[in-house]
């Protein structure tokens, strides 16, 4: 059952805002939540109408990243587009190994083909290593691409910093945003190395949990891009 009896989108002078039986929803810096994109704000109300009274806020991962874009990103705006340019030294599809030979393989088949694909959609061109050192990209292109990141608006920031985080990896974050790439294939990606050791060694309980919830928490931050793009 649930919590509010009457939830509402309002048209606002900078967007929309919720109202939860006629009291504004707020974030958790008592901010009124307002939002300039009327799918994210319908989407989020029905988060409230369908929320059960005894399920914390796991149950709506829209209002957290809109809280998130609302209350962290404008004021730490430069600190996150650095971070996520910083992705491009320690991008996952940019660290290969040497061996064992098979995952070279499998590594150099199924990562090279999206890190190619980014490059030609944004003309930046991240280099791969088969080294631990950490790599130094070419500064040129990591101001291309802070161009590209500096574009985004607050709750595109939200939700790319999310899809970034969750991945290890800009290049998906970004392929995720723009649709190049869908959740479920850029998943695969992210676990390469991990299925590869499981069809030798077998599964492992722990890591099938783990995989399953960034699974979902993938597929949320996802469908929050989807409204706001």
């Amino acid at each position: 059952m649930s919590v509010f009896k009457q939830v509402k989108v309002l048209k606002s002078r900078r967007g929309f805002r919720i109202e939860l039986d006629g009291s504004f929803l707020q974030t958790p810096e008592k901010q009124v939540l307002e939002v300039p994109y009327p799918e994210l704000a319908n989407a989020i109300s029905l988060e409230w109408k369908n929320r059960d009274k005894n399920i914390g806020l796991q149950a709506t991962p829209l209002t957290k990243l809109a809280n998130t874009a609302v209350d962290c990103v404008p004021s730490k705006r430069e600190k996150i587009i650095k971070e996520l340019v910083g992705y491009g030294n320690t991008d996952l599809l940019c660290y290969r190994v040497e061996k064992p030979h098979d995952l070279k393989v499998l590594q150099e088949k199924l990562w090279q083909a999206p890190l190619e694909y980014f490059s030609s959609k944004t003309n930046v061109n991240l280099r791969v290593t088969h080294n631990v050192v950490p790599l130094q990209q070419n500064p040129e292109c990591l101001s291309k691409l802070a161009s590209i990141v500096t574009g985004f608006d607050n709750f595109q920031l939200a939700g790319l910093l999310s899809l970034t985080c969750l991945s290890g990896s800009i290049v998906l974050g970004v392929s995720m945003l723009y649709g190049w790439m869908d959740v479920c294939e850029a998943w695969r990606l992210i676990f390469l190395d991990e299925f590869h050791q499981e069809r030798i060694w077998g599964a492992d309980g722990e890591a099938l949990v783990r995989r399953k919830q960034i699974k979902t928490d993938l597929c949320n931050s996802h469908r929050f891009i989807s409204l706001v793009v």
